[in-house]
């Protein structure tokens, strides 16, 4: 893909906007006791989350955070090539 740095600086914005809404979905659940049911809306779709789905949203939120490392790294250098000696 051509090294396009505007593209990439927006998905790294929604990436960081996803990570958010996880990051509050976590602390609604944990400021609300641990209640067993609720509702997630995300904008694009709404979901009832149950307490034993957090582990599957806890690895979604660790997804998250590797491709924003990723992507800052793309935003930061792009193009940037590896050169290695032939010794």
């Amino acid at each position: 893909m051509v090294c396009d740095r505007a593209f990439w600086l927006d998905r790294l914005a929604t990436k960081k906007e996803q990570l958010a809404l996880l990051d509050e979905m976590f602390l609604h659940f944990a400021a609300n006791g641990g209640a067993e049911e609720y509702d997630l809306d995300t904008g694009q779709t709404r979901q009832k989350v149950r307490r034993a789905d957090l582990s599957k949203w806890r690895l979604l939120a660790e997804k998250l955070e590797s491709q924003i490392s990723a992507l800052i790294v793309k935003t930061s250098g792009c193009g940037v090539s590896r050169v290695r000696g032939t010794w």
